[in-house]
């Protein structure tokens, strides 16, 4: 239950789902009793490992690591597109594991 003054009296009310970035930034969720949290499904939580690591991939600092060019196209650019492909192939694989 969350609090709130209204007009000098404090009035109880329940946060939905439908509260959304404002109950969540102000950290007022309701949780069951004992303080348990459902876990994701394991591809939710596969699918935000690949984005986390595909996040300093595409980042400067390695982005700027490739030098030279194969067939007159700068490496830089076939890093990105080969990583963006990778990153793509990755989370075709890990949804389409989870229908099977």
């Amino acid at each position: 239950m969350v609090a709130h003054k209204v007009a000098s009296r404090v009035v109880a009310c329940r946060l939905h789902a439908n509260d959304g970035w404002h109950a969540w930034r102000a950290g007022r969720f309701h949780f069951p009793e004992g303080g348990s949290v459902k876990r994701g499904s394991p591809t939710r939580q596969r699918l935000a490992a690949l984005a986390l690591l595909g996040i300093p991939l595409l980042t400067f600092p390695v982005l700027g690591l490739p030098q030279g060019e194969l067939a007159g196209v700068p490496a830089t650019v076939l890093y990105l597109f080969g990583v963006w492909a990778g990153l793509i192939l990755l989370a075709a694989r890990i949804a389409e594991r989870q229908k099977k």
